[in-house]
């Protein structure tokens, strides 16, 4: 082999090794930019990881808010039914007094329905009375303008005897004390009597 030979084969191999250098060094360049971009990455998963977490510390907060909301309504929910049991209660009571406050109703409608028959029997009775007074009322002035002189003459005649009555009182009380001593004597008379029949 002569030196040209040779030195073409070195020459080859070197080009050869120069390529391979170059594309070692392509491809270390492009593990370097894998590695920056794995870098980056990292990064960008880490910060990932790290609005997860925030996110997970946000849901975390969401549920225990939402289990106080939910225990928050059933606590409602049971206020309500204990509403609504006392409002049907209540709503039974009052149907009660309703029905209670219609039969007062219709008692008391009965009530003054008797009174007004009473009030017209009443004034019924006082028209009677009025029209009765005012007929009598008349009479007494026909009498007194008819028969005024025979009621004045029976008022002298009146006093009259009057006059000759007041002393009879005092007679007749005389006369009763008369009576009482005629009768003690003739008890006295009498239970002689007796005592004599025994003695026969």
């Amino acid at each position: 082999m002569s030196n040209e030979e040779f030195m073409q084969q070195v020459l080859s191999k070197l080009t050869n090794v120069e390529q391979d250098i170059s594309g070692l060094k392509k491809d270390m360049a492009d593990v370097k930019q894998d590695i920056s971009d794995l870098k980056q990455d990292m990064v960008d998963v880490k910060q990932d990881i790290s609005d997860l977490k925030q996110d997970m510390v946000d849901v975390k907060q969401d549920i225990s808010d939402l289990k106080q909301d939910v225990s928050d309504l059933k606590q409602d929910m049971i206020d309500v039914k204990q509403d609504v049991s006392e409002l049907k209660q209540d709503m039974i009571d009052v149907k009660q007094d309703i029905s209670e406050l219609k039969q007062d109703m219709v008692d008391v409608k009965q009530d003054i329905s008797e009174l007004k028959q009473e009030i017209s029997d009443v004034e019924q009775d006082v028209s009677n009375l009025k029209s009765t007074l005012n007929d009598t009322r008349e009479r007494v002035i026909l009498i007194e303008n008819e028969q005024g002189r025979y009621l004045r003459a029976l008022g002298d005649g009146y006093t009259l005897l009057y006059d000759k009555l007041e002393p009879l009182p005092a007679a007749v009380e005389a006369l009763q004390e008369d009576v009482t001593v005629i009768k003690a004597v003739v008890t006295n008379h009498s239970g002689e009597l007796n005592l004599l029949k025994v003695a026969k």
